[in-house]
């Protein structure tokens, strides 16, 4: 799932992630997620900057990281898993300064 193109994150600011899963079904599922940065939009040698904790049920989760990040593309690696698994879910990222 791409993001998409961010301004670069500076020493003083915090880059923010937002994950809110809605609906959870299958047996067993399972949403791994990760947000990745690249300096290209082709990702050829992606950074991770945030792993998200398994999600196996509706649920929320904040958080961020300190800057510097000098990367402009973002994206979300997500793995599911389990027997039918089925994940409705929202991702939002920003940059922001820290107060």
């Amino acid at each position: 799932m791409a993001i998409g193109y961010a301004p670069a994150a500076a020493a003083t600011d915090r880059v923010w992630i937002s994950v809110h899963v809605t609906a959870a079904t299958g047996t067993l599922p399972t949403l791994d997620l990760v947000l990745e940065s690249d300096a290209l939009d082709t990702y050829g040698s992606p950074t991770t900057r945030i792993t998200v904790p398994q999600f196996t049920t509706v649920g929320s989760y904040i958080t961020s990281i300190a800057g510097a990040v000098t990367d402009v593309e973002y994206r979300i690696s997500a793995t599911v898993g389990g027997t039918l698994p089925h994940f409705t879910y929202m991702v939002a990222m920003g940059i922001a300064p820290a107060s």
